[in-house]
């Protein structure tokens, strides 16, 4: 069979399909080098820049947008007074920037545990929750301890609890309630100023009468530190003991004694506590002994041995078992 005659144009060849170049037809191709460097940066900046570009936006969106910032504070469980400085502290903590950058009154940004640290530094409480509150709310729980006794120190008036300790300062409401002090203490009336200057202590008052001795002056039963020091919330300031004793001494010496009470000093270290009666004479107990058995010994010995002598009494000291002695002022301790 004789071979056809085929022009050069119509004869077979044979492709090697291995070395073909795939790529995207959108992307012209420069021989062997493939896309520009121009194009490949540009694909790059266009790969980064959009993400970057969505982040920012969501982070100025949650940081300074209208929507998340922070527009109102619910406090749930509180007093007043706590309410109303713990707002404050809150607002100010929202003032400022975290990390320098982001503002706190955004509900993402705010610092939940910085706030509850200022907060805690100025009040003890049985309990404290701060939540967030999508969108632009904080909820504020609290249960407050309950205040039993004041505290006068170098630094002003605090708020003592049942277990001895300080609670927070004594607001200007409380302060008021309490109306007999020591007398190295003196008031200004704020109508006053410029008129008088009255002393705290009310040297012009009236004596009491039978039915207003059992009313102490002061709401609370108030216990004077002399020491010089800080006292801070939490910190304890009384054993649990003494303070009982100085809660049952507030409430039923006017009726033992015939007089009000008008503050205490405690000691735990002599186990003493001093208590101050109206017509500045003093009781000393032993934080030891029970109240009751202590208030019958100086029910008998104000009755059996001082009697008409009460005005010339500097103090009773029931703090031994065997003997009470008392002292009339300008002479010589006795005893029964």
């Amino acid at each position: 069979m004789k071979n056809s005659y085929r022009p050069s144009s119509q004869r077979r060849v044979t492709r090697d399909y291995a070395r073909r170049r795939y790529g995207n037809p959108l992307f012209a191709f420069r021989g062997k080098q493939g896309p520009s460097n121009a194009r490949r940066t540009a694909g790059r900046i266009i790969m980064v820049a959009v993400p970057l570009l969505a982040i920012t936006a969501a982070l100025w969106y949650a940081g300074w947008g209208p929507a998340f910032r922070i527009g109102a504070i619910d406090v749930v469980g509180a007093s007043p007074a706590f309410e109303e400085t713990a707002r404050d502290l809150i607002s100010k903590r929202m003032s400022g920037a975290r990390a320098g950058i982001f503002p706190q009154s955004s509900i993402f940004f705010f610092d939940r545990d910085a706030a509850l640290a200022d907060i805690k530094a100025q009040f003890a409480l049985d309990k404290i929750e701060l939540r967030k509150k999508l969108p632009n709310s904080l909820v504020l729980d609290v249960s407050e301890k309950e205040v039993k006794a004041a505290l006068l120190t170098t630094e002003g008036f605090l708020a003592v609890d049942g277990s001895g300790s300080v609670i927070r300062r004594l607001t200007e409401t409380e302060v008021g309630d309490l109306g007999d002090f020591p007398p190295d203490m003196a008031a200004v009336p704020v109508r006053g100023l410029g008129a008088e200057v009255v002393d705290i202590k009310g040297k012009n008052e009236p004596p009491p009468s039978a039915g207003d001795i059992a009313k102490n002056r002061n709401r609370y039963p108030l216990i004077v530190d002399r020491k010089a020091g800080k006292k801070r919330p939490g910190e304890t300031v009384a054993s649990p003991g003494t303070l009982a004793l100085i809660l049952q001494a507030n409430a039923r010496l006017p009726d033992v004694a015939g007089a009000r009470v008008r503050w205490f000093e405690a000691d735990d270290a002599s186990e003493t506590l001093t208590v101050t009666m109206d017509g500045d004479w003093r009781v000393l107990f032993a934080t030891s002994t029970p109240f009751d058995a202590q208030a019958e010994r100086l029910a008998l010995v104000l009755k059996e041995n001082i009697g008409a002598k009460r005005p010339q009494l500097e103090y009773v000291d029931l703090r031994y078992n065997e003997k009470i002695f008392y002292r009339l002022k300008d002479q010589q301790p006795a005893k029964p």
